[in-house]
């Protein structure tokens, strides 16, 4: 026989007898498994803290009289002033609340809030409404000198005075 032939029939006898072999003891593969647990830390809202800023202009800058005293262009017996109310806070953007703009104070000179009331009406338009984080809204507040003094110490009192509002803008 040749040589090439014998060096064929060896190796092809050790292919046989390898894979025989291998067969015998691994007659079958079966998987495994493990399991681990883990833990994950779950935290807690925090308080967002917001601001309502407010940018007021006097839309006309005017000296009021009582309704029926009025001498345009000099003296009205209406004004209008109209805020940018800005809600913002860092950890905020998006949520809703509402608005709520209500008279807190009213002064002028020694007068009490019914005696002013009486001569006064104020509008807020609006006074309540939803508003998001991160946007602003439009109010209006509208002083109408609706009635005059009811007597002489009264009205020397509110003659060339000053009326003074304390308006709370409040977020919830």
């Amino acid at each position: 026989m040749s040589k090439k032939y014998v060096v064929g029939l060896l190796v092809l006898f050790a292919v046989i007898a390898t894979s025989a072999t291998f067969a015998f003891w691994a007659s079958g593969i079966t998987g495994d498994d493990s399991t681990e647990s883990i833990n994950v830390s779950i935290g807690q809202g925090d308080v967002v803290s917001t601001t309502v800023t407010l940018n007021v202009t006097d839309d006309q800058e005017r000296t009021l009289v009582p309704a029926g005293f009025e001498d345009e262009p000099t003296t009205y017996n209406t004004t209008t002033f109209t805020f940018e109310v800005d809600w913002d806070g860092t950890g905020a953007e998006g949520a809703t609340g509402t608005l709520t703009v209500t008279i807190e104070g009213l002064t002028l000179g020694a007068l009490s809030d019914a005696e002013i009331e009486g001569m006064f009406t104020i509008t807020i338009n609006p006074d309540d409404t939803a508003i998001t984080a991160g946007t602003s809204l439009t109010v209006t507040v509208t002083v109408l000198f609706a009635n005059e003094p009811v007597d002489q110490a009264m009205y020397t009192v509110v003659a060339n005075g000053s009326l003074s509002l304390d308006i709370k803008f409040n977020v919830v």
